[in-house]
């Protein structure tokens, strides 16, 4: 067992002459000269550590050291290491290089690990950092960032580190998908502040990238053709298209910056459909699944403020996302919020990180629903796969007056939420019942509030005619919503039943039927249906949609 020492010994007071204190002072302040270029250099050779490609049971640690060289990783579960202030298992990297990137392996799901990395040649430059493994299951919290690069007039301590401290401080976030351009060159000296910048976060949290074209920028000349984004490659060691899962939810990344297509004199990659088409298969493969939802992101948006069309050299992508009805979509690229809503799947632009702010551009396309600019901040993801729902807040850490100017960001502590949508991980074709908000069945206690919501997605069967049914089970008893919305009590022969309306299928919001407390303790199951055809008899035996929901109380 490996320990990490982080408790000192504090010195005993000693009485010192006015002389005396000034002679020390002196010392220090010759020392302090002395040692700071040695500072300096360590911190921008030595990159602390950050976390990719998580799963359930392995991670990847990775860091930059001042030299080709090698290194260990102490690492334990956090419940071991804070009973015992030690680590119990040890990896040696088996690569000389700067950039390590070392797998852990033999990992127990969405469990914290605390871990330490000493690099050769300088073992004690590190602290203790920490990660979490993905869950099996169960509800999970995830960020989006992007566009964290300096502008003309400023750097990334200017804009970017308010959205990276406000990132690190919030609590139980899984994982950071981060949109692209995280610098504005393929710059060494511009990605060392980007990590500086981001440690906080990165301390934490595990990261996901998603390149951008500003990786491919070149430090030497913007007439230099695009370089061989080789900051992003040696940093974040990961394909450019790749996917990952966690707790039944599949994130897919995708990459739509083409270093083949760019003006004359530009190393600016714009999109392509030769990418996007040579990614469509692959793509496919990810979104054709069983999965309680399904996320992507890449950098350049396909809906965005300013043309009524989408980007066409993505729209194999985008007949995709529709074909298999996807959670949501990222993208960044763009420096402001934007939020669309395109027959009923979330388009999010999050470039908000730090990039120079860009002005929402008109005509606004038919899905667009809001947007704003000059506003520094993320995107909070709240995803509960249990009950087919996921939430996206705007974080908002700080504002500005100026797109590309050196002044100091006005900051809200706490930050403030901008925009909030909530939507389903899979869209449900038919009938949705819930109980107090949740589709599966639920135990409430004795003089607890009770709310029965119904909801419908006709689907391809938008404008049948049919016949609607709310009915419930209470005990031995029966009830049904008759068409004036009332409870009406029945002897549970379904000829005695009535629906509560009759008409054609349509797509009805979440509606409240029920809105109750004091229910007495048993067991109650409620039934939402549409059956066909619409004659006012509800036949199980026929063509019928139906859901359902079982109450207990104790």
């Amino acid at each position: 067992m490996k320990t990490k020492k982080n408790s000192y010994q504090l010195p005993r007071k000693v009485n010192m002459t006015k002389k005396a204190c000034q002679y020390l002072l002196a010392s220090m302040f010759l020392c302090f000269v002395c040692i700071v270029p040695a500072i300096a250099e360590v911190s921008g050779d030595y990159w602390a550590p950050w976390v990719t490609k998580t799963t359930t049971n392995s991670a990847t640690i990775n860091w930059r050291g001042e030299s080709n060289g090698v290194g260990s990783i102490d690492y334990a579960t956090s419940d071991y290491y804070n009973q015992h202030q030690s680590f119990d298992n040890t990896i040696t990297s088996q690569t000389t290089t700067n950039y390590q990137h070392v797998q852990l392996t033999g990992l127990e799901p969405d469990t914290s690990y605390i871990y330490w990395v000493s690099p050769s040649g300088n073992e004690d430059v590190f602290s203790n950092r920490t990660f979490r493994t993905m869950p099996v299951s169960g509800p999970f919290i995830f960020i989006v960032i992007s566009d964290s690069q300096e502008g003309h007039n400023y750097t990334e301590e200017q804009r970017f580190k308010y959205v990276a401290d406000a990132v690190a401080k919030e609590t139980n976030v899984l994982f950071i998908l981060h949109g692209g351009d995280d610098a504005g060159f393929d710059d060494e000296l511009l990605w060392t502040t980007y990590f500086q910048v981001a440690d906080g976060m990165l301390a934490k949290t595990a990261i996901f990238p998603v390149i951008g074209n500003h990786e491919y920028h070149d430090p030497n000349g913007e007439t230099n053709p695009p370089t061989a984004a080789n900051q992003y490659h040696w940093d974040y060691d990961m394909p450019l298209n790749y996917s990952f899962d966690c707790a039944d939810v599949r994130f897919v990344i995708l990459n739509s910056p083409d270093p083949t297509n760019h003006a004359p004199d530009s190393d600016d990659p714009q999109t392509s459909l030769a990418l996007a088409q040579s990614q469509a298969p692959w793509l496919e493969d990810q979104l054709d699944n069983t999965m309680a939802g399904t996320f992507t992101i890449h950098h350049h948006p396909i809906w965005d403020n300013g043309r009524t069309n989408i980007n066409s050299d993505l729209e194999p992508w985008e007949t995709l996302y529709h074909t298999y009805n996807i959670s949501a979509n990222f993208a960044g690229h763009v420096h402001n919020y934007q939020r669309f809503m395109v027959e009923g799947i979330p388009y999010i632009i999050a470039g908000i990180g730090g990039g120079i702010c860009a002005d929402l551009a008109e005509p606004d396309p038919v899905w667009y629903q809001f947007g704003e600019t000059r506003k520094l901040g993320y995107i909070k993801v709240s995803v509960d796969p249990s009950n087919n729902t996921a939430t996206a807040q705007e974080v908002v850490v700080a504002s500005v007056k100026e797109n590309d100017d050196d002044e100091t960001p006005d900051v809200y502590d706490p930050p403030l939420i901008d925009d909030t949508v909530t939507f389903p991980l899979k869209t449900v074709i038919g009938p949705v019942i819930k109980a107090n908000g949740s589709i599966n069945d639920i135990t409430i206690n004795n003089g607890a509030n009770l709310s029965i919501t119904v909801q419908m997605n006709p689907g391809e069967f938008d404008g049948y005619d049919v016949d609607w049914w709310v009915v419930v089970r209470a005990g031995s008893s029966w009830y049904y919503l008759n068409n004036s919305v009332q409870w009406t009590q029945f002897d549970g022969n379904l000829s005695n039943c009535h629906p509560v309306n009759q008409g054609a299928l349509f797509n009805l919001p979440e509606t409240q039927v029920l809105n109750m407390p004091g229910l007495p303790v048993g067991s109650y199951t409620f039934w939402f249906a549409v059956d066909y055809p619409m004659d006012g008899i509800l036949n199980l035996n026929g063509p019928i949609l139906v859901d359902s929901v079982n109450v207990t109380v104790q």
